[in-house]
Parts: C-alpha cells; structure tokens; sequence
C-alpha cells in the first residue's frame, strides 16, 4: 500500500494507520511528499557533488567481492543529505510514534548493470529512508523488500517519494539496474528513548555534517 504525502498532514486517523502499516510491513511509502521545485533542487545537488568512486568496508556485503562494472559514485554525510535527515526527522517520528535520532546520510550513484545484494544494514541504521534524486531515464529502479510477512514486495518510488523502512531488521535488496545510472540518498535513524542505541546518535559523531 502507497500513501500520499498530503496524509502525512491529515491527522484524522492518517498518521496511525501509517504507524498500523509500517509496524505490520515493516516499512511504507510516502508518495508525493516533496514539493516539485524541491525534488528539482535535490536532483540539481545530487549531479554536483564531488564524489569518490570506492565503497567503505562493509560495501563487499552489498555489491559482492569480485565488482566486474565501475563502482558505485559515493559521499558519507553530503551536506544536502544531512539537512534533507533534519527536516524528515519530525516526519519520520510523527509516523512511528518515536523520538528519532538522526544517525547519518548517504549518497550513492549506481551505473548500469550493477546490483544491491540481499542485506540488512548496521544499527546506526535502525530506522531508514531512500529516496531517488536521479535518473538517466525516466524510469524508476525498484528496490525490493522482504516484508514482516515474509513477502518480498518491489516498491517502484519516483522522484518526490520516500520509502521508509526498517534498516536493520528487513532485508533489502536491487535487481541489476537497466539504464546509465540512478542516484539515491539513504538516511538513517535511531530510537532516541532505547539506551541500547545511545551510543549511535549522530554515527558516533559529535554532531551531523562531519565526517565519520
């Protein structure tokens, strides 16, 4: 099931059917949340980032040890990503009922032919979002996900949409990707009333907008 932003504002029962929704499936989808000349913005950010063209340590989970296509164009902590994790976060929290904690930002452009291989992610990333900023076509690069039924759904989100998802617990996974290339930012979440997680407010950092 696909929610519209605008429901995101109507509180009258929106807000806990989107909490019903995410605590049954494990995550939802938000579509149209950003207004046009925002995701335009984004997109205007995201083909001006200085990029490095490597994977950090874990990344040989995700794309798998013998990478025979160019790799993924990455930044940890882009200062869009971090602001654009600022301004879901009351989202986010009104959804799940909980006091989130912002963890980090991501950026990540793929290429033609490359993958996302099956994986749940570490626990800075308890609560997730992606989001696509851009596409060499107009087309969209699914993500797939293995609900808490244990149903793997493929959630098609255009630019302007959010899925929101349990990083940690729900796997998560692309099919190879069909076109030049598609640009994505992950952001991520703890729960800021479970000690457990204390010591992953920020990714360990001082505050956000730093490098890790």
């Amino acid at each position: 099931m696909n929610f519209s932003g605008k429901q995101v504002e109507d509180h009258n029962g929106q807000i806990s059917e989107l909490n019903n929704y995410f605590t049954n499936q494990g995550y939802c989808q938000l579509n149209n949340l950003f207004h046009p000349q925002l995701v335009e913005y984004l997109k205007i950010n995201s083909q001006t980032q200085s990029l490095e063209s490597g994977l950090e340590a874990n990344d040989n989970n995700f794309f798998g040890k013998n990478i025979t296509t160019s790799l993924p164009l990455s930044q940890y902590s882009t200062p869009f990503g971090e602001n654009l994790l600022i301004y879901l976060t009351p989202i986010y929290s009104q959804i799940l009922r909980k006091n989130l904690i912002p963890t980090y930002s991501y950026f990540r452009k793929y290429f033609k032919n490359q993958i996302l291989k099956k994986h749940t992610d570490r626990p800075s990333c308890q609560y997730s979002a992606t989001i696509q900023l851009d596409r060499s076509e107009n087309k969209t690069w699914p993500i797939w996900i293995k609900n808490k039924l244990n149903k793997d759904v493929k959630l098609s989100a255009n630019m302007g949409d959010v899925i929101f998802y349990k990083g940690e617990e729900v796997l998560h996974w692309r099919k190879k990707l069909k076109y030049e290339y598609s640009s994505h930012i992950f952001l991520h979440w703890v729960d800021g009333d479970d000690p457990n997680y204390n010591e992953y407010w920020w990714d360990g950092r001082e505050r956000l907008g730093i490098p890790r």
